[in-house]
């Protein structure tokens, strides 16, 4: 099981540079930087570099946009504003965000089941990059880089569960092959928690579009403090502003960077929100209890009302 967990560190580790081929930050050639990013993401991780970059590339232009930010949109698990409540629309999924039965018991004790819930996030990501294929493959439209993207990542990810398969069928019984699988997609999951930390807690409000850009990514976007002895376990996104801002800016520059933008906020009166880790959980958590909270009092007044209705009847 050793090896389990060092996979799961390699994979936590590995999705950072994938980030950074994502965003054109590591060579800046599109291709070359596609190709390595499906190496990586694909071929390493089981995961669609394709899908990563759709879903990022609109959570960069409208952070914490209850409607069309998918990086928020995680019914039936999470809802960070009251917006999701409403079976709300998204614009990425073309579909309306139901809250089914399975959200209304869930997000009751969404800030109670965080940690447990973080701990699969890998295979939402499989869910997600699959099903981001499977739509790809009945797509008429061409996308950058045509279909050749499209059938690499096919093979890449068909060779990842070639190896995977492979390793887990030398493992040994059942329980030791459930253990391994288990262990290495857990180990990885403060890397979800660290995504959602720079965001989860900031504003979900939606100023229109007389907002900004600059505005919107310093509203909706915190930093996590974090000591240079530390950053790699960050991959860079503790200073989240910053990349939001320049998101093809490479990793290394991004703490000079900071510099500059905290100068810039300052001039001219904007917010330059940053906490700690811990703290940053402590205000997530209080985030999602608050819209805990308020989906209890939902579910009351709906009952309530359909009491009401019933006995009216009668």
């Amino acid at each position: 099981m050793t090896s389990a967990f060092f996979l799961g560190l390699v994979w936590h580790q590995l999705t950072f540079t994938a980030h950074d081929l994502g965003h054109m930050g590591v060579t800046h050639n599109w291709a070359l930087d596609r190709l390595l990013g499906t190496f990586i993401a694909d071929f390493c991780g089981g995961l669609s570099i394709g899908w990563w970059v759709d879903n990022h590339n609109i959570h960069h232009l409208v952070p914490n946009h209850p409607t069309h930010d998918p990086d928020i949109q995680h019914l039936p698990f999470f809802a960070i504003s009251k917006s999701f409540l409403n079976n709300l629309y998204s614009s990425y999924y073309r579909r309306i965000m139901l809250v089914d039965a399975l959200a209304k018991i869930v997000l009751r004790f969404q800030h109670q089941l965080y940690y447990i819930i973080m701990s699969f996030a890998r295979f939402n990501l499989y869910a997600n990059s699959y099903g981001f294929l499977y739509k790809r493959a009945f797509d008429g439209k061409r996308a950058r880089g045509g279909k050749w993207t499209f059938y690499v990542e096919v093979i890449a990810i068909a060779m990842f569960w070639t190896w995977y398969g492979a390793l887990l069928a030398h493992i040994g019984d059942w329980k030791r092959i459930l253990g391994f699988v288990l262990i290495s997609h857990m180990v990885p999951s403060p890397l979800h928690i660290q995504i959602v930390l720079s965001h989860f807690a900031r504003s979900t409000q939606d100023l229109g579009p007389s907002e900004s850009f600059v505005h919107r990514q310093l509203r909706t976007t915190t930093d996590v403090i974090c000591p240079d002895s530390l950053a790699f376990l960050h991959g860079g996104l503790h200073l989240q502003v910053t990349h939001h801002l320049f998101p093809r800016l490479p990793r290394h520059n991004l703490r000079k960077a900071s510099l500059l933008v905290k100068e810039y906020a300052r001039e001219r009166g904007l917010q330059y929100h940053e906490f700690g880790f811990i703290r940053g959980n402590g205000e997530v958590l209080g985030v999602l209890k608050d819209v805990a909270e308020q989906a209890r009092i939902v579910q009351m007044v709906a009952s309530e009302e359909i009491r009401e209705a019933l006995e009216s009847v009668h």
